[in-house]
Protein backbone atom coordinates (compact mmCIF):
# COMPACT_ATOMS: atom_id res chain seq x y z
CA UNK A 1 0.00 0.00 0.00
CA UNK A 2 2.51 2.13 0.53
CA UNK A 3 5.12 1.45 -2.34
CA UNK A 4 3.14 3.74 -4.85
CA UNK A 5 3.42 6.72 -2.20
CA UNK A 6 6.78 6.31 -1.57
CA UNK A 7 7.65 5.75 -5.36
CA UNK A 8 5.90 8.68 -6.19
CA UNK A 9 7.28 11.06 -3.43
CA UNK A 10 10.74 10.61 -4.32
CA UNK A 11 10.01 11.12 -7.83
CA UNK A 12 10.84 7.62 -9.13
CA UNK A 13 10.34 6.97 -12.54
CA UNK A 14 7.08 4.48 -13.19
CA UNK A 15 6.77 5.05 -17.23
CA UNK A 16 6.37 2.93 -19.47
CA UNK A 17 7.60 1.56 -22.11
CA UNK A 18 10.85 0.99 -19.65
CA UNK A 19 13.68 2.50 -20.12
CA UNK A 20 16.44 1.54 -22.55
CA UNK A 21 19.43 -1.15 -21.38
CA UNK A 22 21.98 1.58 -21.45
CA UNK A 23 20.08 3.69 -19.21
CA UNK A 24 18.95 1.14 -16.80
CA UNK A 25 22.85 -0.41 -16.52
CA UNK A 26 24.05 3.28 -16.15
CA UNK A 27 21.43 3.73 -12.85
CA UNK A 28 22.41 0.34 -11.41
CA UNK A 29 26.14 1.45 -11.81
CA UNK A 30 25.44 4.95 -9.82
CA UNK A 31 23.63 2.76 -7.09
CA UNK A 32 26.48 0.45 -6.97
CA UNK A 33 28.81 3.55 -6.44
CA UNK A 34 26.78 5.64 -3.74
CA UNK A 35 25.79 2.12 -1.41
CA UNK A 36 29.49 1.33 -1.84
CA UNK A 37 30.61 4.64 -0.45
CA UNK A 38 28.16 4.74 2.11
CA UNK A 39 28.58 1.55 3.12
CA UNK A 40 32.14 1.54 3.52
CA UNK A 41 32.25 5.01 6.21
CA UNK A 42 28.92 2.99 8.14
CA UNK A 43 30.68 -0.54 8.22
CA UNK A 44 33.92 1.82 9.70
CA UNK A 45 31.60 3.54 11.68
CA UNK A 46 29.87 0.62 13.26
CA UNK A 47 33.65 -0.59 13.79
CA UNK A 48 33.69 2.07 16.13
CA UNK A 49 34.34 0.26 20.15
CA UNK A 50 30.57 0.85 21.15
CA UNK A 51 28.94 0.11 18.09
CA UNK A 52 31.03 -2.78 17.87
CA UNK A 53 30.31 -4.04 21.14
CA UNK A 54 26.49 -3.45 21.05
CA UNK A 55 25.73 -3.79 17.30
CA UNK A 56 28.37 -5.14 15.14
CA UNK A 57 29.31 -7.93 16.95
CA UNK A 58 26.41 -10.22 16.44
CA UNK A 59 27.36 -10.15 12.48
CA UNK A 60 30.74 -11.22 13.63
CA UNK A 61 30.07 -13.82 15.29
CA UNK A 62 30.70 -16.18 12.57
CA UNK A 63 34.31 -15.89 11.27
CA UNK A 64 34.03 -18.34 8.85
CA UNK A 65 30.76 -16.78 7.01
CA UNK A 66 28.16 -18.63 4.81
CA UNK A 67 25.92 -16.68 2.28
CA UNK A 68 22.89 -15.90 4.71
CA UNK A 69 24.93 -14.35 6.87
CA UNK A 70 24.48 -11.34 5.19
CA UNK A 71 21.52 -10.63 6.70
CA UNK A 72 22.78 -12.20 10.09
CA UNK A 73 22.79 -8.56 12.25
CA UNK A 74 21.22 -6.44 14.22
CA UNK A 75 18.25 -4.49 13.81
CA UNK A 76 20.08 -1.14 13.47
CA UNK A 77 23.07 -2.21 10.95
CA UNK A 78 20.43 -3.23 9.41
CA UNK A 79 18.78 -0.23 8.69
CA UNK A 80 21.63 1.52 8.26
CA UNK A 81 22.68 -1.01 5.30
CA UNK A 82 19.23 -0.62 3.88
CA UNK A 83 19.60 3.28 3.65
CA UNK A 84 23.07 2.63 2.35
CA UNK A 85 21.22 0.36 -0.48
CA UNK A 86 18.60 3.25 -1.05
CA UNK A 87 20.60 6.23 -0.98
CA UNK A 88 21.37 5.82 -4.78
CA UNK A 89 17.80 6.30 -6.24
CA UNK A 90 17.18 9.00 -4.10
CA UNK A 91 20.16 10.48 -4.56
CA UNK A 92 19.41 10.26 -8.37
CA UNK A 93 16.00 10.99 -8.39
CA UNK A 94 16.96 14.52 -5.92
CA UNK A 95 19.82 15.12 -9.14
CA UNK A 96 16.93 14.72 -11.73
CA UNK A 97 14.45 16.74 -10.27
CA UNK A 98 17.20 19.98 -9.18
CA UNK A 99 18.68 19.79 -12.83
CA UNK A 100 15.24 18.61 -14.99
CA UNK A 101 18.31 17.45 -17.02
CA UNK A 102 16.79 13.28 -16.87
CA UNK A 103 14.11 11.55 -15.58
CA UNK A 104 14.66 10.22 -11.53
CA UNK A 105 15.55 6.39 -10.88
CA UNK A 106 13.45 3.74 -12.90
CA UNK A 107 11.64 1.51 -10.87
CA UNK A 108 12.79 -1.69 -13.20
CA UNK A 109 16.43 -0.24 -12.58
CA UNK A 110 15.64 -0.48 -9.04
CA UNK A 111 14.65 -4.13 -9.00
CA UNK A 112 17.62 -4.98 -10.94
CA UNK A 113 19.46 -3.47 -8.25
CA UNK A 114 17.79 -5.10 -5.37
CA UNK A 115 18.41 -8.13 -7.34
CA UNK A 116 22.36 -7.10 -8.06
CA UNK A 117 22.80 -6.08 -3.96
CA UNK A 118 21.14 -9.34 -2.99
CA UNK A 119 23.66 -11.86 -5.22
CA UNK A 120 26.65 -9.34 -3.83
CA UNK A 121 25.51 -10.10 -0.55
CA UNK A 122 25.61 -13.60 -0.56
CA UNK A 123 28.34 -13.66 -2.92
CA UNK A 124 30.86 -12.18 -0.12
CA UNK A 125 29.54 -14.29 2.75
CA UNK A 126 29.72 -17.68 0.58
CA UNK A 127 33.50 -18.55 1.91
CA UNK A 128 34.21 -19.59 -1.84
CA UNK A 129 36.44 -18.02 -4.32
CA UNK A 130 34.50 -19.47 -7.17
CA UNK A 131 36.15 -19.39 -10.27
CA UNK A 132 33.00 -17.44 -12.07
CA UNK A 133 33.13 -15.18 -8.60
CA UNK A 134 32.89 -11.55 -10.31
CA UNK A 135 36.16 -10.75 -8.84
CA UNK A 136 37.68 -13.41 -11.25
CA UNK A 137 36.53 -11.06 -14.16
CA UNK A 138 36.48 -7.34 -12.46
CA UNK A 139 39.55 -6.78 -10.73
CA UNK A 140 38.08 -4.16 -8.28
CA UNK A 141 35.15 -6.42 -7.08
CA UNK A 142 35.74 -7.33 -3.30
CA UNK A 143 34.18 -11.36 -3.58
CA UNK A 144 34.61 -13.87 -0.58
CA UNK A 145 38.11 -13.97 -0.40
CA UNK A 146 38.15 -10.31 0.12
CA UNK A 147 35.67 -10.34 2.61
CA UNK A 148 36.43 -13.79 4.55
CA UNK A 149 39.48 -11.91 5.53
CA UNK A 150 37.42 -9.14 7.13
CA UNK A 151 35.82 -11.61 9.57
CA UNK A 152 39.68 -12.64 10.28
CA UNK A 153 40.81 -9.45 10.73
CA UNK A 154 38.06 -7.12 11.50
CA UNK A 155 40.88 -3.92 11.50
CA UNK A 156 40.20 -4.86 7.26
CA UNK A 157 38.51 -4.76 4.22
CA UNK A 158 35.44 -2.52 5.01
CA UNK A 159 34.49 -2.27 1.01
CA UNK A 160 30.98 -3.69 -0.09
CA UNK A 161 31.41 -4.21 -3.60
CA UNK A 162 34.64 -2.57 -4.75
CA UNK A 163 37.63 -2.57 -3.47
CA UNK A 164 39.02 1.32 -4.34
CA UNK A 165 37.81 2.52 -1.17
CA UNK A 166 40.03 0.16 1.31
CA UNK A 167 42.85 1.21 -1.06
CA UNK A 168 42.77 4.78 -1.11
CA UNK A 169 42.13 4.92 2.93
CA UNK A 170 44.74 1.98 3.45
CA UNK A 171 42.25 -0.10 5.02
CA UNK A 172 43.71 -3.49 2.63
CA UNK A 173 47.09 -3.44 3.84
CA UNK A 174 47.08 -6.22 6.33
CA UNK A 175 44.91 -8.15 3.16
CA UNK A 176 47.25 -7.05 0.70
CA UNK A 177 50.39 -8.59 2.87
CA UNK A 178 48.58 -11.48 3.44
CA UNK A 179 47.37 -12.29 0.33
CA UNK A 180 50.69 -11.86 -1.58
CA UNK A 181 52.20 -14.42 0.69
CA UNK A 182 49.75 -17.07 -0.31
CA UNK A 183 50.11 -16.37 -3.55
CA UNK A 184 53.87 -16.88 -3.35
CA UNK A 185 52.92 -20.15 -1.16
CA UNK A 186 50.75 -21.38 -3.93
CA UNK A 187 53.45 -20.88 -6.23
CA UNK A 188 55.98 -22.53 -4.24
CA UNK A 189 53.62 -25.55 -3.93
CA UNK A 190 52.74 -25.47 -7.20
CA UNK A 191 56.66 -25.61 -8.57
CA UNK A 192 57.09 -28.27 -6.10
CA UNK A 193 54.44 -30.32 -7.43
CA UNK A 194 55.55 -30.00 -10.73
CA UNK A 195 59.31 -30.84 -9.97
CA UNK A 196 58.41 -33.93 -8.31
CA UNK A 197 56.16 -35.00 -11.12
CA UNK A 198 58.91 -34.13 -13.59
CA UNK A 199 61.20 -36.71 -10.89
CA UNK A 200 58.01 -39.29 -11.09
CA UNK A 201 58.21 -39.01 -14.74
CA UNK A 202 61.78 -39.68 -14.97
CA UNK A 203 62.14 -42.28 -12.89
CA UNK A 204 59.48 -44.11 -14.77
CA UNK A 205 61.32 -43.54 -18.17
CA UNK A 206 64.62 -45.21 -16.68
CA UNK A 207 62.92 -47.77 -14.89
CA UNK A 208 61.73 -48.69 -18.50
CA UNK A 209 64.48 -48.49 -20.17
CA UNK A 210 66.00 -51.04 -17.46
CA UNK A 211 63.31 -53.18 -18.32
CA UNK A 212 63.99 -53.39 -21.55
CA UNK A 213 67.31 -53.70 -21.33
CA UNK A 214 67.19 -56.66 -19.25
CA UNK A 215 64.71 -58.39 -21.35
Amino acid sequence: MLFFPAVESQNFDLSVPFPPLYIIAIQVFVFMLSDDFWHYWSHRLLHVDFMYRNVHIIHHEYTAPFGIIGDYSHPIESIVYALNAVSGPIMYSLVASYTGAFKGAHVIAILVWILVKTFESIEVHTGYDFPWSPNKWIPVWTGADHHDYHHIEISNNFASMFRHMDYIFGTDKLYREHYNKRKQLELKMHQKNQKNQKNQKNQKIQKDQKVEKEE
